[in-house]
């Protein structure tokens, strides 16, 4: 097994556009980290506000999403029970539905509400490297549920048709992460910054990070070393 790098971070975001958590250990099955993005809201109307061909509401359209921290009380992720800063599910859908005039409902789906494919990693080297070529950027802007740490920006590219093990988790490369709006939106303030993407459109083809699927399910854990077969 050849040594790649390590875990820096793990994230998961119970709620889909809303913010996530980091976790000092995840644990993966065929649908990606258990209790990740398994909720997500829903316009009632299913016009979807700008009529999106997804099926949801996200921070394209109600920014805000990303200011709002929900958390699961304990390890049943069928229970969402309270965002910690305060502000329940009913007053976000009080705030959206008189700001965006949307009808909205939070739905549950245990096999995850994901654009893609289950799992996204990025390396730390890359957000460091398009900060250099934008502006000063926190990593959690593009919402991966793993961080790698090596050396090299976009190393995760060349991992794509690789499988790799992570604690004994086994995960298979599939195919690099076409970027939306969504890294131009502050995760801490939600102000838009259009810069970020047209410097990944323009310079690294709109891509950013990697799409993982599982093909073994275990649990990884912080600071697990990253090795490829």
């Amino acid at each position: 097994m050849q040594r790649l790098g390590t875990v820096a971070r793990l994230r998961r975001y119970p709620v889909k556009s809303m913010m996530g958590e980091d976790l000092e250990e995840a644990s993966f099955e065929k649908n990606g980290v258990v209790g990740d993005r398994v909720y997500a809201f829903f316009d009632e109307k299913g016009k979807n506000g700008r009529q999106f061909p997804w099926p949801w509401i996200t921070a394209r359209q109600v920014p805000e999403m990303l200011l709002y921290e929900p958390r699961y009380r304990s390890s049943d992720i069928t229970k969402l029970e309270f965002f910690s800063n305060g502000k329940g599910i009913e007053e976000f859908i009080s705030f959206v539905e008189k700001k965006y005039s949307l009808k909205i409902r939070l739905g549950f789906d245990e096999r995850g509400n994901h654009d893609s494919k289950p799992v996204s990693l990025l390396g730390l080297a890359t957000v460091a490297q398009l900060e250099k070529e934008s502006i000063q950027l926190d990593p959690e802007r593009f919402r991966a549920n793993i961080y790698g740490e090596w050396e090299k920006p976009f190393f995760e590219n060349e991992l794509v048709g690789r499988s790799l093990l992570i604690g004994n988790v086994k995960l298979k490369i599939l195919k690099k992460n076409s970027r939306c709006e969504i890294p131009t939106l502050d995760p801490k303030t939600a102000r838009r910054s259009r810069i970020v993407l047209e410097n990944i459109i323009r310079k690294h083809g709109g891509c950013a990070g990697v799409y993982a699927s599982v093909e073994e399910s275990g649990v990884a854990k912080v600071g697990d070393a990253i090795l490829s077969e």
